[in-house]
Order: C-alpha cells, then structure tokens, then sequence
C-alpha cells in the first residue's frame, strides 16, 4: 500500500484550513454596525411627524430617514463612529445635533426637540 496519494491530499487539506482560519479571523476583526434612533417633538412634546432625519458621517456621506405617525426615525447599519444629525419639517426651525458617537454593535438615542417658526 502506498500512501503517494496521502501526502498529495495532505498539503491541499492544510491549505484549506490555514485558509479558512485567516478568512475566518478577519470576519471576526469587523466592528459590528450600530444605530442612531430618536423620536422628534415640538416644544409642546408633541409629535413631529413627516420630519426629514439626515445623518452624515465623518466623510461626509449623508442617510435620510422620515419620522413616522409616532414621531420615531432609526438609522440602522451605521458603521462606528461620529455623526451630525440635521432635523427639519416644514413649519419648524431646523435643528442640527453634532458628534453623535455610535459604537459597536449599540443603539444610541438621540431625540431631538424642533422649535416652530
């Protein structure tokens, strides 16, 4: 018996596993994403809906969302790090939160009061 066809399958199967192991590493060494999300009111507490929610990140890429019938917006998906979030509705004064910190794989709460024109 010859085992010729072992030590040809040998280095081909430690290939693979050393392979698989540093694609594996680098799937865990990706930050998990995180969200921003917030209701918007008036100064009254009331809700804010329809409101237009921009989100910019530090390079400047923008996401837009819209308050839904419970005054609510989420970004979710966020890689971590700092954004600007800029709030406006018609018949309201804009109003702009900066260095919002998102981290790992949490949910930061920004609620944002608009004040009426």
């Amino acid at each position: 018996m010859s085992l010729t066809p072992m030590r040809r399958i040998f280095p081909t199967v430690l290939s693979c596993g050393v392979l698989l192991l540093a694609l594996a590493s680098y799937g865990f060494s990706q930050p998990r994403p995180g969200a921003i999300k917030g209701t918007v009111t008036d100064q009254l507490d009331s809700l804010v809906v329809n409101a237009t929610v921009v989100v910019k990140d530090a390079q400047g890429k923008e996401r837009t969302a819209t308050t839904n019938s419970s005054g609510n917006y989420e970004f979710r998906s966020l890689p971590p790090g700092t954004y600007d979030l800029k709030v406006s509705a018609v018949g309201f004064t804009v109003r702009e939160e900066k260095k919002i910190v998102v981290n790992p794989g949490a949910s930061t709460t920004q609620d944002v009061q608009l004040s009426i024109e």
